[in-house]
């Protein structure tokens, strides 16, 4: 083992070289330019044991020279390739060119990978080399590093480890930087929110806050002021619009597919043109954003029925991302369970709970139609009524009825009708607990008493109601 100074790298980290087929003329004519400073090399003999050591251990740069075949260097480079390593090479050639097998057959040697040096080469030439593929290694090893910690905080909300989910974040890593419009692909619940902000994140500009329309529940007129923004009115404020907000980043369109035809032809000129004219100041303003749109139907189907626009559909699918249902992602379900934990912990200010083995082998049974918001609002729920430190199959069975696909508002459904349904919902789930129904809607007791005494329950303890029924069966 011999060390030297490299004079080029000035970080702290101390370079590791690999060192084969350097025949011991050559590595003596250079041995003394290479025995001084803190560059540590290691021989090895045989090939196979390169590549074992190129496969198992970390190498800054592997040293190495071409006899006759150039069949080692490819091989060597093919194993560096293989693990996507910032390993570099410098290897000792007749000419000092890159080999002809190894210009047409191996990426390396257009990726500045391979260093070529003839073998009449001096010392100090070797010590620059060296030097060169060092430095390049560590950076390329420090920016990978990097790149890991942007996407751990980039799927941060993506949780699991399924290979559905693996299969998603290639998906989004690979429609993060092309900067045109990405259609995600989602069922209700499954998460198509937490993926446009991973793809957000991924991106170039993810720096930049993403802005989001939630199209489902605004109105044609409501849609145009949202996006580019209005004069004051007697009853709205003067707005910028959110092509205005997200210049220069994402806008994300959820629930795309709820957009009236009739203001689709307008949407797509609007997103073609880049520009409009600011309602306000009546400029003319130019707008440079990524779309990304979210559609929880199938939009082709939509297209056929005439229900949505073919030429809007083709500009928004010029990239795709399609999101599994949970039940394509079962073995994530422990750890979307401690996350969601975690999270209604954090949110209710408390210790967070655990499940036990029966409600975790409850929740991996069932059929999960909505998907991961049911999931998550089932754990929210059962912690929010249940103070103990466990969780039990029994507190989150009631929260794993059957949901309706569209949990929303329900149109020509009233206020007061909505309020009814909801609370004679929880009170259900709730087995007639008023306490816990109470603390679920977080309303008052003698609230929720009124309401239910208003919808003709019978009053607490009266005839007929559940803490009649409850005593008379422990009476039993």
């Amino acid at each position: 083992m011999m060390s030297r100074h490299l004079r080029i790298f000035s970080g702290e980290s101390t370079a590791r070289v690999l060192v084969f087929n350097v025949s011991d003329d050559l590595w003596r004519a250079h041995a003394d330019a290479l025995s001084s400073g803190d560059c540590q090399f290691s021989r090895v003999a045989t090939l196979a044991e390169a590549c074992h050591q190129l496969n198992t251990s970390h190498w800054d740069v592997c040293l190495t020279s071409v006899d006759r075949s150039v069949n080692e260097l490819l091989e060597i480079l093919r194993t560096v390739e293989a693990n996507r390593s910032a390993t570099q090479v410098v290897a000792f050639t007749a000419d000092g060119q890159i080999p002809e097998a190894c210009d047409t057959n191996s990426a390396s040697a257009h990726s500045g990978r391979l260093f070529c040096l003839d073998n009449e080469s001096s010392a100090r030439r070797l010590g620059t080399a060296i030097d060169l593929a060092a430095e390049r290694a560590q950076r390329l090893s420090e920016t990978e590093r990097l790149r890991r910690q942007v996407r751990n905080r980039t799927y941060r909300e993506l949780v699991g480890h399924s290979s559905a989910v693996l299969n998603l974040k290639r998906e989004i890593q690979g429609v993060a930087d092309e900067g045109c419009p990405v259609l995600i692909n989602s069922a209700p619940g499954a998460e198509a929110g937490v993926v446009a902000q991973a793809i957000h994140d991924a991106s170039p500009v993810g720096h930049r806050p993403l802005i989001r329309i939630q199209c489902g529940v605004l109105s044609s007129e409501q849609l145009e002021r949202e996006l580019i923004g209005g004069e004051e009115t007697p009853d709205l404020p003067a707005s910028q619009g959110r092509l205005g907000q997200a210049e220069g980043s994402t806008l994300f369109l959820d629930e795309v597919e709820t957009i009236a035809v009739t203001v689709q032809r307008s949407l797509l000129r609007l997103l073609q043109s880049g520009h409009y004219r600011d309602p306000i100041t009546r400029d003319v303003r130019q707008f440079k954003v990524r779309i990304v749109a979210a559609s929880y139907g199938d939009l082709e189907a939509a297209v056929r029925r005439g229900e949505f626009r073919e030429d809007l559909y083709r500009f928004l699918r010029a990239s795709t991302v399609t999101v599994p249902g949970l039940s394509e992602r079962l073995e994530d379900i422990g750890l979307l369970a401690e996350h969601f934990l975690t999270q209604a912990a954090h949110q209710e200010g408390r210790p967070s709970k655990r499940l036990t083995v029966e409600a975790l082998s409850l929740l991996r049974q069932h059929a999960w139609p909505g998907n991961v918001a049911q999931l998550r609002n089932a754990i929210f729920r059962a912690c929010a009524v249940d103070v103990g430190p466990m969780l039990t199959a029994a507190d989150i069975a009631p929260w794993l009825e059957e949901v309706q696909e569209d949990t929303g508002p329900v149109a020509g459904v009233s206020l007061k009708e909505m309020e009814r349904k909801l609370i004679e919902a929880t009170f259900a789930r709730c087995a007639g607990n008023r306490e816990r129904t109470a603390q679920m809607l977080q309303i008052g007791l003698r609230t929720l008493s009124g309401k239910l005494r208003e919808y003709g329950y019978p009053p607490r303890g009266g005839p007929g109601s559940n803490l009649v029924r409850r005593n008379q069966a422990r009476a039993a």
